[in-house]
């Protein structure tokens, strides 16, 4: 009887563990931990709002983080590739944001259109010819 009231006991705290209403109790196997910011998500915020104020009323359907490269000492290029709908056009705009590695203060933005290819979900990052329409922005 004895046995028989301590596996009781075990098997009562064992289902309490797992009911509804116990959400401490397994909390920290529920719950994962948020990925941490890619180091090229501040340029990439940016190369969107501005590719939004260039191109107003224009949907942003796609976005790439083409890489980061270094053209200078001290100095670093983040190229973000952004699909770009509007009245059943689309069509790719590049982003090349160069800044300071130290300070990150930004040196230089350019937006470079593609133009010339017509895009589908199979090719839509393809290089396609560019027409570049270098644009430099002075911003605080």
């Amino acid at each position: 009887m004895k046995r028989l009231s301590c596996l009781w006991l075990c098997c009562a705290l064992c289902f309490a563990a797992v009911l509804p209403g116990q959400p401490e109790a397994h909390a920290h196997s529920l719950v994962a931990a948020p990925a941490p910011e890619p180091g090229y998500a501040k340029w990439g915020r940016l190369a969107v709002t501005e590719t939004m104020k260039r191109y107003p009323n224009t949907a942003i359907i796609d976005y790439l983080h083409v890489g980061r490269t270094y053209p200078a000492p001290g100095i670093a290029q983040e190229t973000f590739k952004l699909l770009l709908k509007k009245n059943g056009r689309i069509w790719a705009v590049y982003v090349r944001i160069q800044f300071e590695q130290t300070s990150e203060k930004l040196i230089r933005l350019q937006v470079d259109e593609a133009e010339g290819t017509a895009y589908s979900s199979a090719n839509r990052f393809m290089s396609p010819m560019i027409l570049s329409i270098s644009i430099s922005a002075a911003m605080p």
